[in-house]
């Protein structure tokens, strides 16, 4: 062994050595980790009252910047027309879907009315009044997962059961915003979110691949009517529309 080592060779016991440091040193990072996080984290509500510490006194100028000027006032309002649009479209879209998902409980002008309420209370109270509240693909999904529960599952009324459902999640939300668990986020990778646009996106797939094959059973020569037109309609437009995104 010393002469394996005098030509540059480590012996058995520095390998094993080197080994247990490295153990040692990785042992350590993940203990000074977890101590790093429980002292940002404790007591309760230490990152929360650092945020709101932070953002008080941006919080009034935040909403007056945009009027030191003419110009910023156009910004604003080219900024508003943009921003009512480009959430309205989606809203009304969704609305529509969500209103053939739940039997028309969630319509489109409920939709609307709640967007914007709940998009004026964010913006009052998220500390970043230009932050963008709005219906997305994993909510209509969530919307229709909920009514199946309600109606096929537990037969209680849906608007109650959606409405205790948003009451438990808003409790957790307020746990995470109290023990600061966000911090989590800035270690999932990038492929978290794309798991979960690939699940949206197969969703989304066979529920049209489902509606197509409805209309065709309704309306393809069956023994009540016989409107091929219909049935083939539907089949352009949808595969019609996938062509034209692609």
């Amino acid at each position: 062994d010393e002469e394996l080592v005098g030509h540059g060779i480590k012996s058995k016991h520095e390998k094993e050595m080197e080994m247990h440091t490295e153990a040692e040193a990785e042992e350590k990072g993940k203990q000074s980790f977890i101590n790093k996080f429980c002292s940002d984290i404790m007591p309760p509500g230490k990152l929360l009252w650092r945020d709101i510490k932070r953002r008080k006194k941006h919080y009034i100028s935040d909403f007056t910047d945009g009027f030191d000027n003419m110009k910023d006032v156009k910004k604003y309002l080219t900024s508003i027309i943009f921003l009512y649009f480009t959430l309205l479209l989606p809203v009304m879209a969704f609305g529509v879907l969500n209103s053939y998902n739940t039997n028309k409980l969630i319509e489109t002008r409920k939709g609307i009315i709640s967007q914007a309420f709940g998009g004026i209370i964010f913006a009052l109270f998220a500390g970043q009044p230009l932050s963008v509240v709005q219906t997305t693909i994993p909510i209509v999904l969530f919307i229709k997962i909920v009514y199946s529960f309600a109606i096929d599952l537990f037969n209680v009324d849906f608007l109650t059961f959606y409405t205790l459902t948003g009451l438990w999640n808003g409790f957790f939300l307020i746990i995470y915003s109290l023990t600061g668990v966000s911090k989590i986020m800035a270690y999932c990778s990038r492929s978290t979110e794309e798991i979960v646009g690939i699940f949206t996106s197969i969703a989304f797939i066979v529920d049209s691949l489902k509606y197509v094959s409805k209309q065709f059973d309704k309306y393809w020569c069956s023994e009540s009517t016989c409107d091929n037109g219909v049935a083939l309609a539907v089949f352009i437009v949808t595969f019609g529309t996938l062509f034209i995104s692609m």
